[in-house]
């Protein structure tokens, strides 16, 4: 019995020793005043609780760098093409995007200040010169792949089509019901700002376009790859000649908008919920926005393709700022038809916070795309004075 604990503890340490080895030293900056130890390694946490959904977790969870003092994440990926080590997986199920590595453009993880005894992530930006630092829940492994029987031809082809992620874990499923929970925690200057604080994002089918003609067309993966990549790109939506860089006529769904997304403006802290109708999201024309402190029920873009809906709006000096909030969103996604031709039922969203039902609304909520959407959390889209957050410990479990 003896024996075997202490191979239990070499293989231990031979596994920390290999995670360590993914980690440059220029991906992590410690806080000023951290002296570190040289044989602080990185090492496991604990497993997820039982009521994780284990289609989103990864086992091993590894933290990029093991402190006791807080450090910024100073690297980022993108989902759509990056194939993401273990050893950059942020508490089991997250990744980090945008422009953390930018001055004044921050991701803190703070061992210091915790949230269900798991550490915080803060968020800075210092203005809107750029347009995002979030974690979210959507991405790749290798292992994901292998899984998938993809080869190494499939893969290069998944990156060139943008969508590698589709192969990735986390995804609600158009018509699944899932429930969300994570930390919030509001600073006093959020009171002053705007943007996204959390958003839950769709995951846009980049083959199916819409012709000069006007047609919404579903293309073959191969055929787009051979007959419409080989002789044009696309920006944003837009199409253009690889010949001349003149526009085509050419749209794809370069994204939409957010489904569901928790934002600040003027003061509020609100809830707001989308229908994106048409398969491919192109014209300027179909934005249509909502906010306090006059938020209407709903409204509809001028072509009428999208609808925007008012949750739930509160006026922050009336939640409570510089400590946690429990986050719980129990979210049905509206299904829609396979091909394509719209929302086939009603979906709800149930809000509470720190227990207590905030909302409890009905409607078509969600974009008809093929795939469905993922969670992230962070800042979006700042005001001209920047935006601020703390959040910590998201957790997601499908519920039948």
């Amino acid at each position: 019995m003896k024996n075997k604990s202490i191979a239990t503890v070499f293989i231990l340490i031979a596994f920390t020793m290999a995670c360590s080895c993914q980690r440059s030293d220029t991906d992590l900056v410690v806080n000023k005043n951290e002296i570190l130890d040289p044989n602080n390694e990185p090492g496991l946490d604990n497993e997820p609780d039982s009521s994780h959904s284990s289609s989103t977790y990864r086992i091993p969870c590894v933290d990029p760098i093991s402190s006791t003092e807080p450090y910024r994440i100073l690297y980022d990926y993108w989902a759509q093409g990056d194939i993401i080590p273990t050893s950059k997986i942020v508490d089991c199920n997250m990744i980090p995007i945008g422009s953390p590595k930018a001055e004044g453009f921050e991701i803190w993880r703070d061992p210091q200040m915790l949230y269900n005894g798991k550490p915080s992530y803060r968020f800075k930006m210092v203005d809107n010169s750029k347009t995002r630092v979030e974690l979210q829940n959507v991405f790749v492994t290798q292992e994901d792949l292998d899984e998938a029987g993809l080869t190494q031809q499939d893969i290069e082809d998944q990156i060139a089509l943008k969508s590698l992620y589709h192969f990735g874990k986390g995804e609600a499923k158009k018509g699944e019901t899932w429930m969300y929970e994570y930390g919030l925690y509001l600073p006093e200057v959020l009171k002053d700002m705007k943007g996204i604080i959390t958003q839950w994002h769709g995951m846009p089918d980049r083959t199916t376009i819409v012709t000069p003609e006007g047609d919404t067309i579903k293309v073959p993966e191969d055929e787009f790859l051979r007959d419409y990549l080989s002789v044009m790109y696309f920006n944003g939506p837009t199409g253009y000649n690889k010949s001349d860089d003149a526009v085509n006529g050419y749209s794809l769904d370069a994204g939409g908008y957010p489904p569901m997304s928790l934002q600040v403006k003027n003061g509020y802290l609100y809830l707001i919920c989308r229908l994106d109708r048409p398969r491919v999201t192109m014209d300027s024309r179909d934005r249509v926005h909502i906010y306090p402190p006059n938020m209407p029920e709903s409204a509809t873009s001028p072509l009428g393709n999208n609808t925007v809906y008012g949750i739930w709006s509160q006026v922050m000096d009336e939640l409570p700022m510089e400590e946690w909030i429990d986050m719980k969103l129990i979210v049905k996604w509206s299904n829609f038809a396979e091909d394509g031709s719209g929302v086939l039922d009603e979906g709800f969203v149930r809000l509470y916070m720190n227990g207590e039902l905030k909302a409890d609304w009905t409607g078509y909520i969600g974009n008809n795309d093929e795939h469905g959407t993922y969670f992230k959390y962070g800042l979006y889209v700042p005001g001209p004075n920047g935006l601020e957050v703390r959040v910590g410990d998201f957790r997601q479990t499908k519920i039948d």
